[in-house]
């Protein structure tokens, strides 16, 4: 029986499985069908990408890339961020801390900010870069940071 973990090192990308696509893998390693496990991989590594018979997929090969893909929706959902920065315009910090200043002068937080975390899921951006945006909103007076509290608003 082969052992996949859950977290790949495919190339220089990190690729995070759900248990469930592991097992659907692994069953195909151990069934010696190296394709379906290779389809299965491929459609896990790039959720977003299209798969179709006109790209040179076979039947079975889309039933394999919708049944790794119904695997992993849990996954896909709750790491999507909400919020989609572009690379290219500006430090992620700085299009946190911009985009959390409309949302403070549209009205959207009463009294204080969502936990560092939350913020860091919403952007898919690490907590260090939300703390870098935090930081820079203290800095212009918009919000006060309380230790072992929060983020108010000023």
């Amino acid at each position: 029986m082969y052992a996949l973990p859950s977290l790949l090192l495919a190339g220089l990308n990190l690729v995070v499985l759900t248990g469930e696509q592991c097992d659907a893998i692994t069953d195909a390693l151990a069934d010696d069908n190296a394709r379906q496990a290779e389809v299965m991989f491929f459609a896990a590594r790039y959720p977003d990408e299209t798969f179709s018979i006109a790209e040179g997929f076979t039947e079975p090969e889309l039933r394999w890339v919708a049944r790794i893909r119904t695997l992993g929706e849990r996954l896909y959902r709750l790491t999507r961020p909400v919020y989609q920065l572009d690379p290219a315009v500006a430090y992620f910090w700085q299009q946190v801390r911009d985009h959390l200043t409309e949302r403070i002068a549209a009205g959207e937080f009463d009294r204080w900010l969502p936990a560092r975390r939350t913020l860091a899921r919403e952007y898919g951006v690490s907590i260090r870069t939300v703390d870098r945006a935090i930081r820079a909103l203290a800095e212009d007076g918009r919000v006060l940071s309380f230790p072992g509290k929060g983020i108010a608003l000023a």
